[in-house]
């Protein structure tokens, strides 16, 4: 029983080390695609291309809160990330969502709305 947890407790480190180290290889890639939307935004002289610039910055943000969050539970598990409660926005979060799908779904003919009167 004792060689089984220590097995495990290996086992948990290697996959929080993986995680970590990838984690942070996709960082930077994810940093240099958010810049582009922000060059473009300073550049566009066409307005029709505005939404599909946020669209793109708001993707990178995202994509970036989910590295986070992998970064966070990795270190959860090893113990070395202290787990707080905060109040948060959640209408502008929820809204952020919806904003993020929006492309996504008037491509389908969605019609996503969100009902912020609750």
């Amino acid at each position: 029983m004792i060689e089984a947890r220590k097995t495990a407790h290996a086992g948990l480190e290697a996959k929080n080390r993986f995680v970590s180290g990838l984690s942070h290889e996709f960082r930077t890639p994810i940093h240099a695609l958010m810049a582009l939307p922000r060059l473009l935004k300073e550049q566009a002289n066409r307005p029709e291309l505005t939404d599909l610039v946020e669209a793109s910055e708001l993707a990178g943000e995202q994509l970036l809160s989910l590295v986070d969050s992998a970064l966070d539970l990795s270190g959860i598990d090893s113990g070395t990330v202290d787990v707080r409660t905060n109040p948060f926005p959640l209408a502008k979060t929820c809204m952020t969502a919806c904003d993020a799908m929006n492309l996504r779904t008037a491509a389908r003919r969605i019609d996503l709305q969100l009902d912020s009167r609750l």
